[in-house]
């Protein structure tokens, strides 16, 4: 029989720090920058309002979750209760399968993703007639 543990209480406040998230570096080299309780809540509620993200939702996630925008974007979904599926392959096949198969309405892809996507087409490895995306 298994030891009961019980739950360790903290208190948090808004200003405690939560994440540690890091630059594009666009003017000198990537720069790390925490974020607390309040940051994080904020980004997640103007995403969510920014994308009109609802309950009815599936956002595709691909990693990595350290990037801001991804991530933000993703906390939003759930923050209306909406489904999430968290990738863990890339890959013009590895995101539009998922998309078909759990019914996805949003994805956020990095420009290089869409681009190998589209690559795919052109080249014919990959037809979107194969897919059902009629909810996206």
């Amino acid at each position: 029989m298994k030891e009961r543990i019980d739950p360790v209480h903290v208190t948090l406040t808004p200003e405690d720090e939560c994440g540690l998230y890091f630059t594009s570096g666009t003017t000198g080299p990537p720069k790390p920058i925490l974020l607390n309780h309040k940051n994080m809540e904020c980004a997640t509620i103007t995403e969510q309002a920014h994308h009109f993200q609802t309950h009815d939702d599936n956002f595709i996630l691909i990693p990595p979750l350290y990037h801001a925008g991804g991530k933000m974007f993703w906390m939003g979904n759930l923050l209306v209760g909406g489904k999430g599926v968290l990738l863990n392959e890339i890959g013009p096949q590895c995101v539009l399968e998922p998309v078909q198969n759990e019914k996805g309405t949003i994805v956020w892809l990095l420009v290089p993703w869409a681009h190998d996507i589209v690559s795919a087409l052109d080249r014919g490895e990959l037809r979107l007639a194969d897919y059902d995306l009629s909810q996206w």
